[in-house]
């Protein structure tokens, strides 16, 4: 499935049941997500590629569920994560890659539930460390090359 153009998925609440969003191509026009929530069920962009165009998933709230981006690809255009909450539930980047394109997480607060970035490849996200805080909680789990030097 391919997205493009303009598609509103704003002010949405995701409690139950299974969304499938794999395999997912965004290569151009905006998603958007934002000030969606998140408390239960699963919810999955496996295997998406966001290639192009812009996809807000600003002031999101992950407060229980699974929300999982494994082995998606961000090559290219804008993801935002600005703003979101992470308060429970478990949200997972597993084998994701971020070469290309930026992905924010600027104002991002990370308090409980699990968020989990391991065996990704590419850069540290922008905004990702201020956000998360030093030192990193143990819910959070990032790959070695992106936690800030030690003491």
């Amino acid at each position: 499935m391919s997205l493009g153009a303009i598609v509103y998925f704003s002010h949405a609440t995701f409690f139950g049941g299974n969304v499938f969003f794999n395999d997912v191509t965004v290569s151009r026009g905006n998603v958007f997500l934002d000030n969606v929530t998140f408390s239960g069920g699963n919810v999955t962009f496996e295997g998406a590629a966001f290639s192009g165009g812009n996809v807000f998933f600003n002031d999101v709230t992950v407060s229980g569920g699974n929300v999982t981006f494994n082995n998606a690809r961000f090559s290219g255009g804008n993801v935002m994560f600005d703003g979101a909450t992470f308060s429970g539930g478990d949200v997972t980047f597993g084998g994701a890659s971020f070469f290309g394109g930026s992905v924010t997480f600027g104002r991002a607060a990370f308090s409980r539930g699990s968020v989990n970035f391991e065996a990704t490849a590419g850069p540290v996200l922008v905004g990702l460390l201020a956000a998360v805080g030093t030192p990193v909680p143990s819910q959070v789990r990032l790959p070695a090359g992106w936690l800030p030097p030690g003491p």
